[in-house]
């Protein structure tokens, strides 16, 4: 394999976009996945709009405009939002206003599914992120069995 360094100039070819951003491109995904019945089952338990839902064995396009079918179902709520804070500030929050009071729930759903807070960073200023989790955050992420996931990708100079 022929690996070579992401330069600044490629990610603006891959972007189409003529300069990089001054504020960083942050997403909090939220996921449950691996269970057995409909996702509006989920959105009706949390009373919590999902952004995605998948139902297993439905059909779909891919993005080659193949014809395929979801192998599983999925449920995901997710915030994206342009900032320079601190993410790991920013999850405290989600975690405390969106996972937390739905704990007992969450527990409920986590005993026959999969749950998943995924982190992605798109960092476009400073030059090294920074992440702290507070005990808090993870007693309850650990509470409903929830993995984490962070994908980072530093795009600064």
């Amino acid at each position: 394999m022929n690996l070579k360094r992401f330069w600044k100039e490629d990610y603006l070819k891959l972007m189409w976009k003529e300069e990089v951003p001054e504020t960083n491109q942050n997403h909090i995904i939220f996921e449950i996945y691996w269970f057995d019945f409909h996702p509006d089952t989920i959105t009706e338990k949390l009373s919590i709009n999902p952004q995605l839902i998948k139902v297993k064995w439905t059909e779909f396009i891919k993005y080659n405009w193949e014809k395929s079918v979801y192998e599983d179902n999925l449920w995901r709520y997710e915030i994206k939002r342009h900032w320079n804070d601190f993410l790991t500030d920013r999850l405290d929050i989600f975690v405390n206003n969106v996972i937390y009071p739905k704990i007992d729930i969450l527990k409920e759903i986590s005993k026959n599914s999969k749950l998943m807070l995924t982190i992605v960073q798109y960092y476009y200023t400073w030059f090294n992120p920074w992440y702290h989790f507070n005990l808090k955050t993870l007693k309850i992420l650990s509470d409903i069995s929830c993995e984490i996931d962070m994908d980072i990708y530093c795009l600064n100079e």
